[in-house]
């Protein structure tokens, strides 16, 4: 019945779910919640203010783990969204194998930069294979994921061709254009990392029209992977 109430005020606006927001905040923080009741609750925007404590404790607590849900709830206002990428992050890098996946794709859903830098490392971190949570998060958070063009960067100079970073530098955007045309003309980099800086360019599309010096070099680049990336481009 919960779970039809909570859907029911999902479904009439936001202004029914602001004068349900105490009874949703219990739904939501009670040990069977509604899927409902979060996306009620993120409906309000800032104005779901009143319940962030609530949830910001049952995201801080060791039993935790609809980090996915609860993200979405606090999403739509800043002040607690800082603090759940906080939380997120350190369970991201501290939490169990299941904490710290479930972690990567709820800062994804929160959408807040601070946990860009963390969602790259793990991006970045070759040890266990593509982590394509981390890509997707990245991704997610478009523009304002700008911290994490650093880290990227640097594993592209080393010649990484871990696939699920393709096209995370071209959903930042113009943000990344300018390390991305310094990498590609960097001829000391290997043709791997310069090829894929292409290539992130080209993805982009008009975004990256400043590139277009850095292109045209490029093809006429020594190295054909190189030249082919930076054509197709």
């Amino acid at each position: 019945q919960q779970d039809i109430a909570a859907k029911a005020l999902l479904g009439l606006g936001p202004q029914a779910a602001a004068q349900a927001l105490p009874e949703l905040t219990r739904n939501a923080t009670s040990a069977f919640p509604s899927p409902w009741a979060f996306q009620a609750i993120a409906s309000l925007g800032p104005e779901a203010a009143p319940a962030a404590p609530a949830l910001l404790d049952m995201l801080r607590s060791p039993g935790s783990a609809d980090f996915c849900r609860t993200a979405l709830a606090l999403s739509g206002v800043p002040e607690a969204a800082d603090e759940a990428a906080a939380i997120l992050t350190r369970r991201a890098v501290f939490g169990d194998s299941y904490q710290r996946s479930r972690a990567v794709e709820a800062l994804g859903v929160l959408g807040a930069p601070r946990g860009a830098a963390v969602l790259a490392a793990k991006l970045c971190d070759g040890r266990y294979g593509p982590d394509h949570r981390a890509a997707k998060a990245l991704k997610a958070l478009g523009p304002r994921a700008a911290p994490a063009v650093p880290a990227i960067i640097e594993r592209m100079k080393l010649g990484d061709t871990d696939t699920a970073r393709i096209g995370v530098l071209a959903s930042i955007g113009p943000a990344a254009v300018p390390a991305l045309r310094d990498l590609l003309a960097d001829r000391s980099v290997c043709a791997w990392g310069r090829g894929d800086a292409a290539r992130e360019l080209g993805l982009m599309g008009p975004a990256a029209r400043a590139a277009i010096p850095e292109l045209v070099a490029a093809l006429s680049d020594p190295e054909w992977l190189v030249r082919s990336s930076a054509a197709m481009a």
